[in-house]
């Protein structure tokens, strides 16, 4: 299975629900997938257990991490020495976290959520060919490239907010405009940029935490910065945003 982005303009249903039932049907039938018993550690378990019975324990509270990270070794090995049928119990296994993930994302993004469910699946494989296998956090790691890939085609999507500055807005007002105005949230932030108030950089963390709702975490991760780093960048744009509308609400209108 090829989770990989194409062209086609065909609407995408739910990748995740194909990866899903393809990870369900190797599983199933008289030769079903299975991994070793000896990696569950479990003494009531003595022969090979199919790949979604696996994924049922690994999910469970239950589950000692130990176990987890045996597992995740073991299928993240398969699927680089042999390609598939691993790539697909390796996608497979990690669809409960992706669904969390995706559930997650901000709303209202002005795009298919298939697309997302793509790009994340994506994500997810391409960082399964580079992640160190004997590394404890190696499911964690997956699940971040693909939280990574979906934010980044989110941001993309994101119809010329603050990256693009018009240059017909007038100055900043001292308030956030009525629905009724010139503008919204997202036009205050560009007159403020517009206005080197703030930077490009710090418009778009203030609409992705405060208006698009996205994650801290997620930006920390994608930026390479301590969550800490991003809640002090965001407290010192908005200090200055505030302090400029406070100046500018002073001034007496012009006769």
């Amino acid at each position: 299975m090829n989770p990989n982005r194409t062209a086609s303009t065909t609407p995408i249903i739910s990748p995740l629900a194909v990866v899903d039932a393809a990870f369900l049907s190797l599983a199933r039938g008289i030769r079903p997938l299975t991994v070793p018993a000896a990696l569950l550690a479990d003494p009531l378990v003595d022969r090979p257990v199919p790949v979604d019975q696996v994924r049922a324990r690994i999910v469970h509270p239950s589950c000692r991490p130990e176990v987890r990270e045996r597992i995740w070794s073991e299928v993240a090995s398969r699927a680089r020495r042999e390609g598939e049928p691993w790539t697909t119990v390796v996608c497979g296994l990690a669809v409960p976290g992706l669904r969390r993930m995706l559930a997650r994302l901000p709303k209202g993004a002005h795009i298919d959520r298939g697309e997302i469910e793509q790009e994340a699946l994506a994500g997810l494989v391409a960082e399964l060919a580079d992640v160190e296998l004997g590394d404890p956090l190696l499911a964690r790691r997956l699940l971040r490239a693909a939280d990574r890939a979906a934010h980044q085609l989110i941001r993309a999507d994101r119809p010329r907010r603050v990256r693009e500055v018009p240059t017909d807005l007038p100055p900043l007002t001292p308030a956030l405009p009525s629905a009724d105005s010139c503008g919204d949230e997202y036009t205050v932030l560009w007159q403020a940029v517009r206005d080197q108030i703030v930077t490009p950089d710090e418009a778009d963390l203030i609409a992705r935490t405060r208006l698009d709702l996205a994650s801290v975490d997620a930006i920390a991760m994608e930026r390479g910065v301590s969550r800490r780093t991003i809640f002090r960048q965001r407290a010192a744009a908005e200090k200055s945003l505030g302090e400029a509308l406070r100046h500018r609400a002073s001034i007496p209108p012009q006769r």
